[in-house]
């Protein structure tokens, strides 16, 4: 009998870090917390595409557009797609946390990453093109909207893996302010005068969605990181 009770006391300690390893361990091994940092900085950096698609749509819905864009412009779209490929891939592999396993986040994280590249691609092969006609195009302004929708959904997926704890229901109010930032953007075409008004509206979607990405990284693994 002491030989039993001195095996399961030395047996007690190993059994709780590998079940805390399941809860934690285990969606950390498959990137999907670090995920959740990347997704972050990825929002914070998003208003670089509405700064580039503002400018030149409003450029191009006023006539002083050129079919070439000049190097400035130029700059900050390419940063700003690569901005738009970061986060996706962030969304893609946030989608495997255990919580939307269930329910539609899953596939609808997935489908919008793919959504956004793709119109990422098919807006910057248009100003390539010929950035002197993109106001009048639809397909042009609707692919430099789109990329709204990928983070509106991120931030409607945050608060489902965090139970909407920890601070990370602020990404709740990200969604309406992503679709708002998205609907300015066809605005432009219309008012080109209001080529910044993207920019203001995706601030604040950047925030609400970057805060609670990192506070999501931070419950999950930050504390395990740091400690």
């Amino acid at each position: 009998m002491p030989a039993d009770r001195e095996s399961r006391v030395t047996e007690a300690p190993s059994s709780a870090p590998r079940r805390r390893g399941g809860r934690i361990g285990a969606p950390s091994d498959e990137g999907v917390w670090t995920a959740a940092l990347a997704m972050g900085f990825a929002a914070f950096l998003t208003p670089l595409w509405f700064l580039a698609a503002g400018s030149i749509l409003g450029s191009s819905a006023v006539g002083s557009g050129t079919r070439d864009l000049g190097a400035s412009k130029l700059l900050i779209l390419i940063a700003a797609g690569l901005v738009l490929a970061w986060g996706s891939i962030a969304a893609w592999v946030l989608a495997r946390a255990p919580r939307l396993v269930r329910g539609p986040h899953r596939s609808a994280l997935r489908w919008s990453a793919i959504a956004t590249l793709v119109a990422a691609v098919v807006f910057m092969h248009f100003c390539f093109r010929d950035a002197a006609g993109l106001a009048h195009d639809g397909l042009a302004s609707a692919s430099a909207a789109l990329p709204a929708l990928l983070m509106a959904e991120v931030s409607i997926a945050l608060p489902a893996i965090a139970r909407s704890r920890h601070g990370v229901g602020i990404a709740r109010f990200g969604t309406a302010i992503w679709v708002a930032a998205g609907s300015s953007l066809m605005a432009v075409t219309a008012d080109p005068s209001l080529w910044w008004l993207p920019l203001v509206i995706s601030l604040f979607g950047a925030y609400c969605t970057g805060i609670a990405a990192m506070r999501v990284w931070g419950r999950y693994e930050g504390r395990i990181v740091m400690a």
